[in-house]
Protein backbone atom coordinates (compact mmCIF):
# COMPACT_ATOMS: atom_id res chain seq x y z
CA UNK A 1 0.00 0.00 0.00
CA UNK A 2 1.30 3.85 -0.59
CA UNK A 3 0.27 4.64 2.65
CA UNK A 4 2.48 1.96 4.15
CA UNK A 5 5.26 2.57 1.48
CA UNK A 6 5.38 6.31 2.64
CA UNK A 7 6.18 5.42 6.37
CA UNK A 8 9.09 3.67 5.57
CA UNK A 9 10.15 6.62 2.73
CA UNK A 10 9.30 9.39 5.36
CA UNK A 11 11.97 8.41 8.19
CA UNK A 12 14.58 7.90 5.69
CA UNK A 13 13.74 11.16 4.51
CA UNK A 14 14.30 12.63 7.96
CA UNK A 15 17.83 11.28 7.81
CA UNK A 16 18.94 11.96 4.70
CA UNK A 17 17.73 12.63 1.08
CA UNK A 18 16.10 9.43 -0.20
CA UNK A 19 16.31 9.49 -4.40
CA UNK A 20 12.94 7.86 -5.63
CA UNK A 21 12.84 4.21 -6.11
CA UNK A 22 11.55 2.20 -8.79
CA UNK A 23 9.67 -1.29 -7.83
CA UNK A 24 7.51 -3.04 -10.32
CA UNK A 25 5.22 -3.97 -7.29
CA UNK A 26 4.52 -3.03 -3.58
CA UNK A 27 4.02 -5.12 -0.76
CA UNK A 28 0.93 -5.71 0.68
CA UNK A 29 0.89 -4.21 4.36
CA UNK A 30 -0.98 -5.92 7.17
CA UNK A 31 -2.76 -2.58 8.46
CA UNK A 32 -5.15 -2.83 10.74
CA UNK A 33 -7.74 0.30 11.80
CA UNK A 34 -10.78 0.66 14.24
CA UNK A 35 -13.81 0.52 12.39
CA UNK A 36 -16.11 1.74 14.77
CA UNK A 37 -16.43 5.35 14.19
CA UNK A 38 -16.99 6.42 18.04
CA UNK A 39 -13.26 5.40 18.68
CA UNK A 40 -11.32 8.43 19.35
CA UNK A 41 -7.95 6.81 18.74
CA UNK A 42 -6.93 5.69 15.24
CA UNK A 43 -4.60 2.45 15.45
CA UNK A 44 -2.16 1.20 12.22
CA UNK A 45 -0.30 -1.75 12.47
CA UNK A 46 3.23 -2.53 10.60
CA UNK A 47 4.83 -5.81 10.73
CA UNK A 48 8.44 -5.79 10.05
CA UNK A 49 8.77 -6.68 5.86
CA UNK A 50 5.48 -5.51 5.76
CA UNK A 51 3.93 -8.99 6.60
CA UNK A 52 2.58 -10.20 9.32
CA UNK A 53 2.73 -14.41 8.50
CA UNK A 54 0.66 -17.03 10.18
CA UNK A 55 2.76 -18.71 13.27
CA UNK A 56 6.09 -16.89 12.30
CA UNK A 57 7.13 -14.73 15.03
CA UNK A 58 7.59 -10.72 13.86
CA UNK A 59 8.31 -7.33 15.09
CA UNK A 60 4.97 -5.41 15.17
CA UNK A 61 4.98 -1.21 14.60
CA UNK A 62 2.07 0.56 15.42
CA UNK A 63 1.04 4.38 15.21
CA UNK A 64 -1.42 5.99 17.48
CA UNK A 65 -3.19 9.29 16.26
CA UNK A 66 -6.71 10.69 17.38
CA UNK A 67 -9.41 11.79 14.28
CA UNK A 68 -7.45 15.18 13.90
CA UNK A 69 -4.35 13.03 13.29
CA UNK A 70 -2.89 14.73 16.40
CA UNK A 71 -0.26 12.55 18.30
CA UNK A 72 -1.31 10.95 21.61
CA UNK A 73 0.12 10.02 24.69
CA UNK A 74 -2.15 6.96 26.52
CA UNK A 75 -1.87 6.80 29.88
CA UNK A 76 -1.08 3.08 28.95
CA UNK A 77 -1.08 0.15 26.31
CA UNK A 78 -1.60 -3.27 26.72
CA UNK A 79 -2.26 -6.72 24.60
CA UNK A 80 -4.51 -8.59 26.62
CA UNK A 81 -5.86 -11.52 26.00
CA UNK A 82 -10.37 -11.77 25.57
CA UNK A 83 -10.26 -12.92 28.87
CA UNK A 84 -7.99 -9.59 30.06
CA UNK A 85 -4.74 -11.16 31.03
CA UNK A 86 -2.35 -8.91 29.95
CA UNK A 87 0.32 -10.33 27.94
CA UNK A 88 2.38 -7.47 27.26
CA UNK A 89 3.00 -4.15 27.90
CA UNK A 90 3.68 -1.48 25.34
CA UNK A 91 5.50 1.73 25.36
CA UNK A 92 4.92 4.71 22.57
CA UNK A 93 8.68 5.58 21.57
CA UNK A 94 8.55 8.86 19.50
CA UNK A 95 5.10 10.49 18.30
CA UNK A 96 2.71 8.17 18.91
CA UNK A 97 5.16 5.22 17.59
CA UNK A 98 5.97 1.85 19.26
CA UNK A 99 6.50 -1.39 18.70
CA UNK A 100 5.66 -5.14 20.00
CA UNK A 101 6.33 -8.75 19.35
CA UNK A 102 4.54 -10.94 18.03
CA UNK A 103 5.91 -14.83 19.51
CA UNK A 104 4.89 -18.27 20.54
CA UNK A 105 2.60 -17.20 23.37
CA UNK A 106 0.18 -15.39 20.71
CA UNK A 107 0.41 -18.03 18.69
CA UNK A 108 -0.83 -20.36 21.06
CA UNK A 109 -3.51 -18.22 22.36
CA UNK A 110 -4.45 -17.36 18.63
CA UNK A 111 -4.26 -13.95 17.36
CA UNK A 112 -8.11 -13.68 16.95
CA UNK A 113 -8.16 -14.37 20.94
CA UNK A 114 -6.23 -11.76 22.09
CA UNK A 115 -6.75 -7.53 21.74
CA UNK A 116 -4.60 -4.12 21.85
CA UNK A 117 -5.94 -2.07 24.49
CA UNK A 118 -5.61 1.45 25.34
CA UNK A 119 -6.59 3.82 28.13
CA UNK A 120 -6.49 7.38 27.39
CA UNK A 121 -8.43 10.54 29.22
CA UNK A 122 -10.56 8.03 31.85
CA UNK A 123 -11.51 5.83 28.40
CA UNK A 124 -11.19 2.30 27.46
CA UNK A 125 -10.48 1.44 23.52
CA UNK A 126 -9.89 -1.89 22.40
CA UNK A 127 -8.18 -2.85 19.11
CA UNK A 128 -8.35 -6.37 17.26
CA UNK A 129 -4.41 -7.33 16.37
CA UNK A 130 -3.66 -7.74 12.82
CA UNK A 131 -5.09 -10.52 10.94
CA UNK A 132 -2.20 -12.84 9.46
CA UNK A 133 -1.80 -14.24 6.35
CA UNK A 134 -1.22 -17.77 5.76
CA UNK A 135 1.56 -17.64 3.19
CA UNK A 136 4.19 -15.40 2.38
CA UNK A 137 7.23 -14.27 3.50
CA UNK A 138 8.48 -12.50 6.49
CA UNK A 139 11.67 -10.30 6.40
CA UNK A 140 13.62 -9.34 9.56
CA UNK A 141 16.67 -6.94 9.81
CA UNK A 142 18.57 -6.99 13.32
CA UNK A 143 21.43 -4.28 13.28
CA UNK A 144 24.18 -4.35 15.41
CA UNK A 145 27.51 -2.71 15.81
CA UNK A 146 29.19 -3.79 12.38
CA UNK A 147 26.61 -6.07 10.62
CA UNK A 148 23.49 -6.46 9.72
CA UNK A 149 21.62 -10.03 10.39
CA UNK A 150 18.83 -10.77 7.43
CA UNK A 151 16.26 -13.33 8.75
CA UNK A 152 13.44 -14.46 5.88
CA UNK A 153 11.27 -16.72 7.18
CA UNK A 154 8.57 -18.01 4.30
CA UNK A 155 5.60 -20.51 4.23
CA UNK A 156 3.63 -22.53 1.82
CA UNK A 157 5.69 -20.49 -0.93
CA UNK A 158 6.29 -23.33 -3.95
CA UNK A 159 8.07 -21.04 -6.01
CA UNK A 160 11.76 -19.96 -5.67
CA UNK A 161 12.68 -16.66 -4.28
CA UNK A 162 15.56 -13.98 -4.53
CA UNK A 163 16.94 -11.38 -2.48
CA UNK A 164 18.52 -7.61 -3.55
CA UNK A 165 19.80 -5.39 -1.78
CA UNK A 166 19.49 -1.67 -3.22
CA UNK A 167 21.13 1.28 -2.41
CA UNK A 168 19.85 4.77 -3.97
CA UNK A 169 18.64 2.45 -6.76
CA UNK A 170 21.58 0.59 -7.33
CA UNK A 171 22.29 -2.60 -6.62
CA UNK A 172 24.25 -3.97 -4.13
CA UNK A 173 23.68 -7.59 -3.63
CA UNK A 174 21.66 -10.38 -5.27
CA UNK A 175 20.91 -13.75 -4.09
CA UNK A 176 18.79 -16.82 -4.96
CA UNK A 177 16.77 -18.20 -1.81
CA UNK A 178 15.54 -20.95 -3.24
CA UNK A 179 12.16 -22.71 -1.85
CA UNK A 180 13.78 -23.24 1.52
CA UNK A 181 11.68 -22.15 4.32
CA UNK A 182 13.98 -20.47 6.43
CA UNK A 183 17.31 -18.26 5.27
CA UNK A 184 19.96 -15.89 7.12
CA UNK A 185 22.56 -13.82 5.26
CA UNK A 186 24.70 -10.80 7.11
CA UNK A 187 25.87 -7.84 5.88
CA UNK A 188 29.05 -6.13 7.23
CA UNK A 189 28.55 -2.24 7.71
CA UNK A 190 31.93 -1.08 6.24
CA UNK A 191 30.96 -2.48 3.29
CA UNK A 192 27.55 -0.52 2.73
CA UNK A 193 27.55 3.29 1.35
CA UNK A 194 25.85 5.85 3.36
CA UNK A 195 22.33 6.44 2.89
CA UNK A 196 18.87 4.25 2.38
CA UNK A 197 19.18 0.55 1.67
CA UNK A 198 16.78 -1.50 0.90
CA UNK A 199 16.35 -4.86 1.18
CA UNK A 200 13.72 -6.96 -1.45
CA UNK A 201 12.81 -10.47 -1.71
CA UNK A 202 10.68 -11.61 -4.86
CA UNK A 203 10.20 -14.40 -6.88
CA UNK A 204 11.20 -14.89 -11.09
CA UNK A 205 7.85 -12.88 -11.67
CA UNK A 206 9.11 -9.64 -10.01
CA UNK A 207 6.06 -10.57 -7.52
CA UNK A 208 7.68 -8.54 -4.37
CA UNK A 209 6.78 -10.71 -0.94
CA UNK A 210 8.65 -8.74 1.38
CA UNK A 211 10.45 -5.28 1.39
CA UNK A 212 12.44 -3.43 4.27
CA UNK A 213 14.34 -0.24 4.49
CA UNK A 214 17.59 0.04 7.05
CA UNK A 215 19.61 3.38 7.40
CA UNK A 216 23.46 3.70 7.14
CA UNK A 217 25.00 7.10 8.52
CA UNK A 218 28.89 7.73 8.02
CA UNK A 219 30.53 10.82 10.10
CA UNK A 220 33.30 10.49 12.16
CA UNK A 221 32.07 7.44 13.47
CA UNK A 222 29.56 5.40 11.95
CA UNK A 223 25.62 4.81 13.00
CA UNK A 224 23.00 2.78 11.51
CA UNK A 225 19.32 3.75 12.02
CA UNK A 226 16.88 1.62 11.85
CA UNK A 227 14.29 2.77 9.33
CA UNK A 228 11.43 -0.29 9.51
CA UNK A 229 10.34 1.88 12.38
CA UNK A 230 10.95 -0.28 14.86
CA UNK A 231 10.51 0.58 13.26
CA UNK A 232 7.04 2.66 11.90
CA UNK A 233 8.48 6.33 11.20
CA UNK A 234 10.62 6.56 14.08
CA UNK A 235 12.33 4.79 16.44
CA UNK A 236 16.07 4.58 15.74
CA UNK A 237 18.67 1.86 16.80
CA UNK A 238 21.94 3.64 16.76
CA UNK A 239 25.65 1.92 16.98
CA UNK A 240 28.82 3.81 16.90
CA UNK A 241 31.42 1.49 15.43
Amino acid sequence: SSAASDVYKRQAIENEEYPTKQMRTHPRFNRSSPKEEKQRIKVDFYPEGGHLIEEIDNRIAFELRDKEEKIIAPKYILIETNNYKVLDTLQVVHNGRGTFNINHLHWEIGLKNCHLTISDQNQIYEYPLPTPEKAGVALQADINENQINIQILSKNITSPLFITLQQGGKPVHYQSLGIKDRFQLCFNTDSLQQGVHQLTVFDRAGHIFADRLFFVRKQETVSITSVSYTHLRAHETLANL
